[in-house]
């Protein structure tokens, strides 16, 4: 966990314990939908990491933010994976908590 601004990436040292861990892929929930989970995303896939979002891990205040981030995240210009793809490389995958595993 990182605690800044919208972006995770923005001001952290966040990138940096992420190689250090050998991290490839990230999974990214929050409460901030339309904010920290999809600027933090958008930036791992521009930093080459592909991202897996938890969607039964993610909200808003207002429940329509959580759905158009949810369109938003898999419809990034330049990292477009609307199929939903699983583990599409350096793009965005919509999952639930109970299909994602750690290895």
């Amino acid at each position: 966990m990182v605690s800044t601004r919208a972006n995770k990436f923005t001001g952290t040292n966040l990138e940096e314990l992420l190689k250090q861990k050998k991290a490839e892929t990230l999974v990214i929930v929050g409460s901030a939908a339309n904010g920290a989970v999809m600027y933090t995303s958008f930036h791992a896939n521009t930093r080459g990491f592909t991202v897996v979002v938890a969607e039964d891990g993610i909200s808003s205040p207002t429940p329509i933010n959580t759905v158009l981030a949810r369109y938003q995240l898999l419809n990034q210009p330049g990292f477009i994976n609307a199929a939903n793809t699983p583990l599409a490389d350096k793009k965005v995958t919509l999952s639930r908590g109970d299909l994602i595993t750690f290895r």
